[in-house]
């Protein structure tokens, strides 16, 4: 999505405004799961035993960005106190002052490449007040530089989503303060 696309999104403040995964993403990545397992379904009965691994493993793939495609399997909410997260059914809620740094990275592995990884690769990365004593939270920000992170792009490019949400933070905190 574009900066006009963000700026319609920040018009409609405090929203609510509910934001949704591209379902194409989450298509196409289940197909290519379902057709790896078919793949390797076939050379397993073509007599290859160690293909089975990964019928098993792609198959089981599948089911993931599967469940995704459900409607209320997930959202982002933003609204004048905080955001809401729905990932696989599970809703965590999150305050705007108890959250900052929202960044847009590369997982660590991608990083660590020294070729270029392309940038549907990215996620958007933050800090989460309330999380910083867990043991999770620890070893999150010791990989990603950030405790927390969002459960998709929601249709945004990773740069375009963390823009959106540091915005909107800085919108709240600001309505708060008057």
């Amino acid at each position: 999505m574009d900066s006009d696309t963000c700026n319609e999104i920040l018009a409609r403040f405090p929203g609510p405004v509910t934001l949704y995964p591209s379902r194409r993403k989450w298509l196409l990545l289940t197909l290519g799961c379902l057709l790896f397992a078919v793949g390797g379904a076939v050379e397993a009965y073509n007599g290859d035993a160690k293909e089975w691994l990964g019928v098993a493993f792609f198959g089981l793939g599948a089911i993931v960005p599967g469940l995704m495609l459900l409607h209320g399997a997930a959202s982002l909410r933003l609204d004048a106190d905080g955001f809401k997260m729905t990932n696989l059914f599970r809703h965590t809620r999150f305050q705007w002052q108890d959250t900052s740094g929202f960044e847009a990275q590369f997982p660590p592995v991608l990083r660590a490449s020294p070729i270029q990884p392309p940038s549907w690769n990215k996620f958007v990365a933050f800090d989460n007040a309330k999380m910083r004593n867990s043991t999770w939270a620890r070893v999150s920000a010791l990989i990603m530089k950030h405790n927390a992170q969002l459960g998709d792009t929601y249709g945004f490019s990773a740069d375009d989503l963390a823009k959106l949400m540091t915005q909107w933070r800085d919108l709240a905190i600001a309505a708060r303060t008057r």
